[in-house]
């Protein structure tokens, strides 16, 4: 059950690091199609998001946090 409540955890974690990212991108006037500090274009951070919502898909459990975001 702890290794099950770890993932959960980890998945919340990387879609709270993608929506920050992307709501920094959005309030500095940026568009979905342009690049973020992060990814190619805004909506690699909504498809990072679906990604980590779906308990059928482990590849976020492999993905790290960004750095110092808040910073940014």
């Amino acid at each position: 059950m702890e290794t099950k409540t770890n993932e959960i955890i980890h998945r919340l974690e990387m879609i709270e690091d993608d929506v920050k990212a992307l709501l920094t991108h959005l309030k500095r006037g940026n568009s979905m199609e342009d690049r973020t500090r992060y990814a190619d274009e805004g909506q690699t951070h909504i498809n990072n998001i679906h990604i980590a919502l779906d308990m059928q898909d482990d590849e976020c459990l492999t993905w790290n946090k960004f750095i110092n975001i808040k910073n940014k």
